[in-house]
C-alpha cells in the first residue's frame, strides 16, 4: 500500500521534494502501525493475551488518526491561506502545529521500527518426535 500511495499519490511539480518527504513519513508510520497491530495479533494467538492485541489495535487506530488529522489539517490551512486576500497569523501556527505533529508521528515511527523489540521471546516450536533421539540405538 506504501509503495502504491507513494508512486501514485505524488505531486508533479516544484513539490515533488517535499511531497515524497513527507510520503517517507507515511510509509513508516504504516509500517509502524501494521506491526504493532501484528505484534498484537501474535501475542493473542501465541499467549492468548487479547488485551494486548486490543491495545496494539487502539494504538494503531489512534496514531493513523492522527497523522490523518494533522495531514488534513495541513491542506486545509494551505487551501485557506491561497483563498484568503491577506496573510492570516492563525492559519501559519495551525499549519506549524500541524506539520510537527507530523514530524513527530513520522520520527516515533522510524525510532520504534529501529529500536523496539518485543519484550516476550519468541517461543520455540515443539519437537514433533517428542523428545525421542532418531538413530540411537
Amino acid at each position: 500500500y506504501g509503495l502504491f500511495e507513494s508512486l501514485f499519490l505524488s505531486q508533479p511539480g516544484a513539490d515533488w521534494l517535499g511531497t515524497a518527504f513527507g510520503r517517507l513519513g507515511a510509509s513508516a508510520m504504516h509500517a509502524a502501525t501494521a506491526g504493532l497491530t501484528s505484534w498484537g495479533l501474535m501475542e493473542w494467538a501465541r499467549e492468548r493475551r487479547w488485551r494486548r492485541a486490543l491495545g496494539m489495535y487502539v494504538v494503531a487506530v489512534l496514531a493513523h488518526a492522527t497523522w490523518n488529522s494533522a495531514a488534513l489539517t495541513t491542506g486545509y490551512t494551505e487551501l485557506l491561506r491561497a483563498a484568503a486576500t491577506s496573510p492570516s497569523t492563525g492559519a501559519a501556527v495551525v499549519d506549524v502545529a500541524a506539520n510537527l505533529v507530523l514530524v513527530t508521528l513520522s520520527l516515533g515511527a522510524v525510532a520504534l521500527l529501529v529500536f523496539w523489540r518485543p519484550s516476550s521471546p519468541v517461543a520455540s516450536p515443539p519437537d514433533p518426535l517428542g523428545g525421542v533421539e532418531v538413530g540411537a540405538g
